[in-house]
């Protein structure tokens, strides 16, 4: 019976399979930005944990695979041919202007959410103590601006005077934080297995349902 079998032969310790890979053969090894790279008008962003080359002069951002001195040269002689032969220090004082832009543009996105995050936050209890939305800008934010200015100096003062609570912009934050609200009790309502309703039984006079 076992001649009309057909053995296959299993490898063996000294012969590795042909079909198993080399679990590091694949991975490619991934440069890390430099400094020295500035003179090829390149500084670097995060994307997903991985840095990638932006130009200084176009902001295009090129690939990983592309953070090499030959590529990042390349782009430079292809795309600004006249200014490959400037010296570093004009692409240094790029890269100081471009990290001030980006410092700028970061602190005025920040104090934006800062802003709108405040308010909500006093829209919610205006709505909370149920007065009215006119309370906002006639009475909070003055009386908050008066107190920083007193304790902190005009400058804090100065701040706390761009929150927006204007009777138009509290109505809207309320009709905002209301509509939330229902979305996340609908949310939760599709993701309960489980819930129950409780109701009231109608009556008439003698108090019978």
């Amino acid at each position: 019976m076992d001649k009309w079998l057909i053995k296959i032969p299993t490898a063996t310790p000294s012969q590795p399979s042909c079909s198993a890979s080399n679990p590091t053969s694949s991975k490619t090894k991934k440069r890390k930005y430099d400094e020295s790279y500035s003179q090829y008008s390149f500084t670097c962003s995060s994307h997903n944990n991985e840095e990638q080359p932006v130009c200084l002069i176009c902001k295009e951002v090129l690939a990983a695979e592309s953070m090499k001195p030959s590529k990042l040269q390349r782009h430079l002689n292809t795309k600004h041919a006249t200014l490959s032969k400037k010296p570093i220090e004009h692409f240094e004082r790029l890269l100081q202007t471009s990290n001030k832009e980006k410092n700028t543009l970061k602190k005025y996105v920040t104090l934006n959410d800062t802003y709108l995050l405040a308010s909500y936050e006093v829209s919610y209890l205006i709505a909370k103590t149920k007065k009215p939305f006119t309370i906002g800008e006639q009475l909070l934010l003055p009386a908050v601006i008066r107190m920083s200015e007193i304790v902190h100096g005009k400058q804090y003062a100065a701040e706390i005077s761009k929150i927006p609570l204007s009777n138009y912009t509290v109505s809207k934050r309320i009709s905002d934080i209301s509509n939330d609200q229902f979305q996340q009790l609908l949310m939760r309502l599709k993701d309960s297995s489980k819930f129950a309703i409780q109701l009231d039984e109608s009556t008439d006079i003698s108090k019978m349902a």
